[in-house]
């Protein structure tokens, strides 16, 4: 979820399933990156993976979150 400037991870978990066609801001957004012709592979990931790559699990301040 993005921080708003701050320094802090938060998980955002769904109080309800999407309702109708509805998605998530990143799903929106992949979306569009692929119709504008854009094939970076980020785009194609779900959310889990990309939090899975860009994090260093390895560090300190990570100590006790879970990986999957």
């Amino acid at each position: 979820m993005f921080s708003w400037g701050q320094l802090y991870l938060t998980l955002n978990v769904p109080a309800v399933e999407p309702l109708g066609e509805a998605v998530s801001n990143r799903e929106m957004f992949a979306r569009l990156a692929r119709c504008m012709g854009f094939d970076d592979p980020l785009f194609s990931t779900t959310g889990e993976e990309a939090i899975r790559d860009v994090l260093d699990w390895s560090h300190p301040s990570l100590a006790g979150a879970v990986a999957g």
